[in-house]
């Protein structure tokens, strides 16, 4: 994937308006001076992992709440997979493919930001994670007691218990 910065203003130059005015605004006679608005600020404040953590939080989203209303049975599986669980995974995808697919063209790495490039990205990424059938990936899948639906915390038992102290 190229990030074009050609074909994206970096910079815009603007000037309050006051009252009507026809025609080229460079034509009037204001008493305010044009501004110039670029984006160093944005890329004093934001970090590239910022941005690949951003990116992966919008695919673990579509692929837990969108794929729960899927039609392929793969798609289904990643929807019962627990976020914390799915989150990590998806991210190192992300960092993998912004190092080895994404050429910055010698533009500053937070453009990747943009909204085109982030929904590329998101595209490609969610259509190509499916579950691991042959290491056996299954969903959570979580244990429910149907003889007793509600309980707390304190009647539950721990299996491992602290070895007896004697006095």
């Amino acid at each position: 994937m190229d990030i074009e910065p050609n074909r994206e203003p970096t910079a815009t130059f603007v000037r309050p308006t006051v009252g009507y005015a026809e025609g080229s605004p460079s034509s009037h006679s204001s008493p305010f001076p044009f501004a110039e608005r670029n984006r160093e600020e944005y890329y004093r404040r934001t970090h590239l992992q910022t941005i690949e953590f951003q990116i992966a939080r919008l695919i673990v989203d579509q692929l837990t709440v969108a794929g729960a209303g899927a039609t392929d049975r793969r798609r289904r599986v990643l929807a019962l997979q627990s976020r914390h669980g799915l989150f990590p995974q998806v991210f190192r995808y992300v960092d993998a493919y912004v190092r080895r697919k994404v050429n910055f063209q010698n533009c500053h790495p937070c453009e990747l930001g943009l909204e085109k490039y982030v929904q590329r990205i998101v595209e490609r990424l969610r259509d190509a994670i499916v579950p691991d059938e042959s290491e056996g990936e299954a969903p959570l899948m979580p244990i429910v007691n149907r003889y007793k639906p509600l309980g707390a915390t304190a009647e539950a038992t721990s299996k491992l218990r602290a070895p007896a102290t004697r006095r």
